[in-house]
């Protein structure tokens, strides 16, 4: 007597576009069980029972969110052109951290403007007394 076990696994093609172009994106098991937070026989499961065109809250929830995925290349995206792009990783914008990160930006382009400043004075000083030490 033969025993079949499936294991369900996902393979999720997600089609993303903003303002300049649209593109696919795939997601394999691992990342993906992460991405949607739920294993695939689970998710399989609740699919089952739902009528065809209902979509899990799962993947609802998911809508008009911003990622920021990083992206497997492989020969066929580099040399055929292919446009669906692997993500290995994803990212979760966290704003706090976005905008901490941009004010130690600006307050290092102010650090910069002001050493630039102080430096220009300096130098300023330095060959007005130069001048006034040679010509005495």
């Amino acid at each position: 007597m033969l025993t079949y076990f499936y294991k369900h696994r996902y393979k999720i093609h997600i089609q993303m576009k903003d303002n300049t172009d649209k593109t696919t994106f795939v997601l394999f098991n691992d990342v993906a069980e992460k991405f949607l937070d739920t294993p695939a026989h689970k998710l399989f499961n609740k699919i089952s029972s739902l009528d065809n065109n209902d979509v899990p809250a799962h993947i609802q929830s998911l809508y008009g969110k911003d990622f920021i995925f990083n992206l497997k290349l492989n020969s066929y995206n580099l040399k055929k052109g292919l446009e669906n792009f692997t993500i290995s990783t994803f990212w979760i914008p966290d704003e706090n951290l976005e905008l901490g990160y941009k004010l130690k930006e600006e307050k290092k382009v102010l650090q910069y403007s002001l050493l630039k400043f102080v430096m220009h004075k300096f130098i300023y000083v330095v060959n007005h007394l130069f001048r006034c030490c040679f010509y005495m």
